[in-house]
């Protein structure tokens, strides 16, 4: 009768453990990695061409208004942790690791291939909503947030956009833009899971490009930069 006792007690308590999986009040410490697919790019890299010091003044000859760059396809690695607030909505924030990414010509840019780069990372908080019930293995969720998207250590190569290596000053503005998500949770055991997700970011952003202008005083631009985002991500969890 004792050892009876004790199946029964030990399967009741295997019951609650399954049952608590990804429910109220559970940690989720993910690792894993993502893929940045922009949509669109730049308008003309001569947009709002002023002389440095003479704000407004017409530039006879602007060498940059019809050439334009966009930023191609990069992995990324990122960190999340997700608080389970209900058995149905969790609270997470998403930090995606600094990388390089690169940025190649467009209009009579087209065909130069990489024209520049910079430094890429962001983080996002966003609010989830899981579908099913707290023990089934699969769970659907839908989330939204936002994003802060960092940009740091700009670089352009001028020989690729003017013909000639020339000193310059460029930089990408931060920004603040919405996060929509979806995605697949897959509990592998009572500790690990394996997430599954898409977003997408409308991100619009405003660069600054520095440059002399034959051997007069230097002119400034500010093109206007399209990145949408899509981004699948790959990532691994542990529940604490």
């Amino acid at each position: 009768m004792g050892i009876k006792k004790f199946i029964v007690g030990a399967v009741l308590l295997l019951c609650v453990s399954v049952a608590q999986a990804q429910s109220k009040g559970d940690l989720i410490i993910s690792a894993g990695g993502a893929y940045f697919i922009p949509q669109g790019g730049s308008d003309s890299l001569g947009r709002k061409a002023a002389l440095e010091g003479f704000k407004g003044m017409p530039i006879e000859h602007n060498p940059l208004s019809d050439k334009g760059i966009e930023s191609v396809n990069s992995p990324m690695f990122n960190l999340s942790a997700t608080y389970f607030i209900t058995d149905h909505l969790a609270g997470e924030f998403v930090f995606n690791l600094p990388e390089r990414i690169y940025l190649r010509g467009t209009r009579e840019l087209d065909g130069e291939g990489r024209v520049g780069s910079v430094q890429h990372e962001s983080f996002a908080f966003l609010l989830k909503y899981y579908f099913s019930n707290a023990e089934q293995r699969l769970r659907p969720y839908l989330g939204v947030g936002i994003s802060r998207t960092l940009f740091s250590s700009a670089e352009v190569d001028t020989k690729a956009i003017l013909g000639e290596q020339i000193g310059s000053i460029f930089s990408i503005r931060n920004q603040w833009e919405p996060v929509f998500n979806a995605g697949l949770i897959y509990r592998l055991s009572q500790s690990w899971f394996i997430d599954l997700s898409v977003s997408y970011m409308p991100l619009e952003t405003t660069a600054r490009l520095r440059i002399p202008l034959d051997d007069s005083m230097p002119f400034r631009t500010e093109p206007s930069i399209k990145m949408d985002s899509i981004v699948p991500n790959l990532r691994i969890g542990l529940r604490f």
